[in-house]
């Protein structure tokens, strides 16, 4: 998982346990309160908005698109998600501490283990060494040696 994912999952968390807050004192009689914890879930959900746009771009979505799922105009979107604000955000959410420098990395997964990446089997087309089990003859298109 990228630190942008784990920024999301706690904020979802954040989220549900602000939802929870909110039904257990929404029956007392005082008024202030549910009030304050929405705006505090407000403030949560504009900033897993943010994270999730810059998720989104980092994955390629358009403009166009986003903006149409947000219902917002396409200007409006880049104007309002642009990097500087969503980093800003993510700094104001994230639990690490750390502030992240640019999106690229902070979208990027992290691997924690000192193994490497796993690896996709790539390592037999690059020498041409068929896989273990693979059947190996002649025929098909493009194989020479056959009649012609």
């Amino acid at each position: 998982m990228s630190p942008g994912e784990d920024v999301i999952a706690e904020l979802l968390k954040d989220l549900q346990e602000g939802a929870r807050e909110l039904l257990r004192v929404l029956p007392s009689s005082d008024a202030e309160e549910p009030l304050l914890r929405l705006v505090r879930m407000r403030e949560q959900l504009d900033g897993l908005t943010a994270v999730t746009v810059g998720r989104a771009r980092h994955r390629r979505v358009t403009w166009n698109k986003i903006s149409t799922i947000l219902g917002i105009s396409e200007d409006t979107t880049r104007h309002r998600y642009t990097d500087h604000h969503i980093l800003r955000r993510v700094g104001r959410f994230a639990r690490s501490g750390q502030q992240p420098t640019n999106l690229a990395s902070f979208f990027t997964p992290t691997y924690t283990s000192s193994a490497p990446p796993p690896a996709n089997n790539a390592a037999h087309s690059i020498n041409n060494t068929p896989e273990p089990g693979a059947r190996v003859g002649r025929g098909g298109r493009g194989g020479g040696g056959g009649r012609r």
